[in-house]
């Protein structure tokens, strides 16, 4: 989990536009484990961190990731997570 964690920090400090993004949180499905990851940024502060909670069996395990700012270009923000992918 540190190469995802190492990612999305480096993710957010370069891709994003800082000044007008205020706060970035979500639930992250990792490929390598069953729990659910919690994802929490405000301004410069990023935080990932594994949560006590498994995904259900009948659970899609999808990641949600919300942008909270103004002047955000969703075409970018798409592709930088993109990025994040594993096939």
């Amino acid at each position: 989990m540190t190469d995802l964690f190492a990612y999305f920090g480096l993710l957010f400090y370069f891709s994003f536009p800082y000044p007008h993004t205020n706060r970035v949180i979500g639930v992250i499905a990792a490929e390598r484990s069953e729990k659910k990851y919690v994802l929490q940024c405000v301004a410069e502060l990023f935080e990932c961190e594994e949560t006590t909670e498994s995904w259900d069996d009948a659970e899609p395990r999808v990641s949600r990731v919300v942008f909270i700012g103004r002047n955000l270009v969703r075409s970018k923000l798409e592709a930088a997570l993109r990025g994040c992918v594993l096939e």
